[in-house]
């Protein structure tokens, strides 16, 4: 049974809040955790409207799918259209830094009001599960350690890795794989 430290009611600052959270496990190891909360400024006592992201280019769901690979993260980000034109758009890499090449799975679509961040977005390219936005034989080798078991797939590499779109990682999503890089068949986005 693990203990946590720190109980009771901390007080938000409008914009970004970054918590720590220590944690004590039963062998008494320590651990803490960085919570970053966001919370939203009020003007003239009301809520600040969250912007809205859409896109006829893009499908927006829990992540962003339809993603060509080797599209530019300048070019990715003139497919959407914000409800509010102050809002801005920022595309991150795993660590937080903006991306400028290729986007790829692993990357984030930021929507920002100011320097408020209001949504995020994980990007989702079928086929990348290395997130440099490509298809190549890299992609192909992750897949087959994960179906031998020698390294997994996790999170959104490992939906990347479902090209097939059924569900689940098999031998199925790696000879689709293999058969787009061959230019037999192309991976549907």
């Amino acid at each position: 049974t693990a203990t946590v430290s720190g109980a009771g009611t901390v007080p938000l600052a409008s914009g970004m809040n970054t918590l720590n959270i220590k944690v004590t496990a039963a062998s008494g190891a320590v651990r803490v955790y960085t919570l970053s909360v966001y919370r939203t400024p009020s003007e003239g006592g009301g809520n600040v409207a969250a912007p809205t992201l859409s896109s006829t280019k893009y499908r927006i769901q829990d992540t962003i799918q339809g993603i060509a690979p080797d599209t530019a993260a300048e070019e990715f980000l003139k497919g959407f259209t914000l409800s509010d034109p102050s809002a801005s758009l920022m595309v991150v890499d795993g660590q937080g830094v903006r991306v400028t090449g290729a986007v790829g799975t692993g990357c984030v679509l930021h929507v920002f009001k100011g320097d408020i961040l209001f949504s995020v977005y994980p990007l989702l390219l079928r086929g990348d599960v290395n997130g440099d936005g490509a298809l190549s034989v890299v992609d192909l080798l992750k897949i087959q350690q994960h179906l031998l078991h020698v390294r997994s797939l996790t999170d959104h590499w490992l939906h990347a890795a479902d090209v097939s779109k059924d569900g689940a990682v098999s031998i199925v999503d790696l000879l689709k794989t293999q058969q787009h890089l061959l230019k037999v068949t192309v991976i549907e986005q």
